[in-house]
């Protein structure tokens, strides 16, 4: 059965938008979407500071995976989040 990936968009826990993308794309490849996602929102310090490596002084955590599961979650607010679903079940 085929599979897709369902983003999503939420400010403040409220859904603004949600598209669907191929279930073949690999889980690395859907974060590193999110991650540009989230990127929109930040500005270039924020950008620069979140690549550092983690244990590089002043690196923020804002392109990181927030919690952990099957829910692909990143960013705060907004906040993005994917699922791998099966076809039919959307």
């Amino acid at each position: 059965m085929a599979t897709k990936w369902i983003i999503r968009k939420y400010e403040s826990n409220v859904l603004k938008w949600e598209k669907i993308l191929p279930g073949t794309m690999s889980n690395k490849r859907v974060e590193t979407v999110l991650q540009r996602l989230v990127c929109q929102n930040l500005s270039t310090d924020e950008i620069l500071s979140s690549s550092l490596n983690v244990e590089t002084p002043g690196r923020t955590s804002h392109l990181d995976r927030v919690g952990s599961g099957t829910l692909f979650i990143y960013g705060h607010n907004p906040y993005y989040t994917a699922e791998h679903r099966h076809a039919a079940s959307i």
